[in-house]
């Protein structure tokens, strides 16, 4: 049985594994019809036999559920991509809303993240490869508004006018 510290490691360069499995297909398609593990890789999927993934229901096209309430999205193709490739059997945890699924996956109820982003506030929680997908933000307005648009121009916005549009946790967690 491995230790803490080392059952960590190994479960960090397995995703890192898989991550790098997962990028664009028509880049590494060679890639992707071998892949070969190490024995303490292979222990990990052996003594894994589900691993539950967490995801954000809402932040589409990256990771959402349907109207069926099946996970869909680029991170859920990634995963059943890997789960295919390497498999394993990664399957969704349901859950409702975003700060419902950091607080599963801090108590431990999930396992892997696939579509979760570095803050300082989740470090001491989760551990992070390197991102295999940039997530694009944007401020958006009426297409009459002719005012400067910066975080601090909404920051002010908010304080005086009270009147803007954040999606709830989503920069809190």
């Amino acid at each position: 049985m491995l230790k803490m510290g080392k059952k960590r490691k190994v479960l960090k360069g397995f995703v890192l594994l898989c991550l790098i499995f997962s990028l664009p297909l028509g880049v590494y398609a060679s890639a992707l019809k071998k892949v070969n593990l190490t024995q303490e890789e292979k222990a990990f999927i052996d003594a894994h036999k589900t691993i539950r993934i967490g995801y954000d229901p809402n932040f589409i096209p990256y990771e959402f559920q349907d109207n069926d309430g099946d996970y869909k999205g680029i991170c859920a193709d990634y995963v059943g991509l890997l789960n295919k490739k390497l498999g394993i059997n990664m399957q969704p945890v349901e859950v409702k809303t975003w700060e419902e699924v950091i607080r599963k996956a801090e108590n431990k109820e999930i396992d892997v993240l696939p579509g979760i982003g570095v803050t300082e506030s989740r470090k001491p929680y989760f551990v992070f490869t390197s991102p295999y997908i940039q997530f694009q933000r944007a401020i958006y307005t009426r297409n009459d508004y002719s005012g400067s648009v910066s975080v601090s121009d909404l920051l002010n916005t908010l304080l005086v006018y009270k009147r803007i549009a954040l999606i709830m946790g989503l920069y809190r967690t």
